[in-house]
């Protein structure tokens, strides 16, 4: 019932009129919001988090060093990281777990330079 819905309406559609009719079509189509607006639209795995999930990320942070350039470097990026609610917690994990997996296969780099 609903493909041969949507086939009538592709058969019968006509370019839009004018820029409300134009913004109904990218609203059926969802490349708009639909109304009324809600800024947590397609979030709804994303309400299933509890926060702090989003904030301590420390434990990720195994076989970093405690002190120095490279621990410096990796809290900016844990305070930009956590800050960002844009995000998932999964997109945050990743972007930790690459950091962290750069910093331990370039160690011995960071080691002769003196970095570590």
């Amino acid at each position: 019932m609903l493909l041969r819905d949507e086939e009538m309406d592709l058969e019968f559609r006509k370019p839009p009129k004018n820029a409300f009719d134009e913004m109904i079509q990218m609203t059926k189509e969802g490349k708009l919001w639909s109304y009324p607006i809600d800024n947590e639209a397609g979030l709804e795995e994303e309400a299933k988090v509890p926060f702090y999930d989003h904030i301590f990320l420390d434990h990720l942070l195994e076989g970093i060093p405690e002190s120095g350039p490279v621990r410096e470097f990796i809290d900016i990026m844990m305070i930009g990281v956590t800050n960002n609610a844009f995000i998932t917690v999964e997109r945050k994990h990743a972007i930790v777990k690459w950091y962290v997996d750069f910093f331990k296969e370039k160690e011995q780099i960071l080691r002769e330079c003196g970095a570590l």
